[in-house]
C-alpha cells in the first residue's frame, strides 16, 4: 500500500485578562501550518508533496496555513460577546507541480484564492426563570459577509472530494448562516 507522511506545525495560543469591572476579555488562536504533504501512492513509485495543493491527485485542498482567531468578551450583566475570524491561505491546483502527474490546467483553474470568514455570537444567560435554574439563549452570524467559496472547473473534480465545483469540506458553500438557539436546565 501507499503511504502519507505530513509534516507542519500545529499552534494554539489563549490569552485572558479582567477588564475591571467590564468582565473578562479572552484571545485564541489555533492555527496549522503544512510544510509538507508527501504522498507515495504505492511502494517504490516516486513521492510528491501535496501542500498547497488541491485536484485530481492531491484532492482536497491542503492551505499550508489556516486558522481561526477569537476575541470573546464575557460581561458581568451573563452576556457573552465573540468575534472570530477563519483564514484559510490559496490552494494550487496539482497540476502546477510536475511531480504530482498530474495534467496541467488552463489559467483560470490554477489557483483558489484565500477565504477569510468573519462570525459573530452573543449569549445571554437568564437566572431563576420559573422551574428553570437557567436558561441560555444564543444568537449568532457566521460568514457575516457573505463570502462565496472559491469555485473552479470540472476538469479538476473529483466526485468523492467536491461538490458544486468547490470544496465544502474546508469552505463555506452556504453563505451566510444565521443561528439561534435556547437552553435549558431544570
Amino acid at each position: 500500500t501507499g503511504s502519507l507522511q505530513t509534516k507542519g506545525i500545529d499552534a494554539e495560543a489563549n490569552y485572558r485578562f479582567v477588564a475591571g469591572n467590564a468582565g473578562e476579555l479572552a484571545f485564541t488562536l489555533i492555527g496549522t501550518y503544512t510544510d509538507e504533504f508527501m504522498v507515495e501512492p504505492l511502494p517504490g513509485v516516486p513521492t510528491f508533496d501535496c501542500a498547497g495543493l488541491y485536484g485530481t491527485v492531491c484532492g482536497t485542498p491542503i492551505p499550508q496555513w489556516r486558522h481561526k482567531l477569537r476575541a470573546n468578551w464575557q460581561t458581568p450583566w451573563g452576556m457573552d460577546l465573540s468575534l472570530t475570524w477563519r483564514h484559510i491561505d490559496k490552494v494550487l491546483v496539482d497540476g502546477t507541480n510536475p511531480d504530482t502527474g498530474a495534467q496541467p490546467v488552463i489559467a483560470t483553474d490554477r489557483q483558489l484564492g484565500a477565504r477569510n470568514y468573519i462570525d459573530v455570537s452573543a449569549s445571554y444567560s437568564f437566572t431563576d426563570v420559573g422551574v428553570f435554574s437557567g436558561l441560555t439563549g444564543r444568537l449568532g452570524i457566521n460568514n457575516v459577509a457573505d463570502k462565496d467559496p472559491p469555485l473552479y472547473g470540472a476538469a479538476n473534480c473529483i466526485p468523492v472530494y467536491c461538490n458544486g465545483n468547490t470544496f465544502p469540506q474546508v469552505y463555506d458553500t452556504l453563505g451566510r448562516f444565521i443561528f439561534l438557539g435556547l437552553t435549558a436546565d431544570f
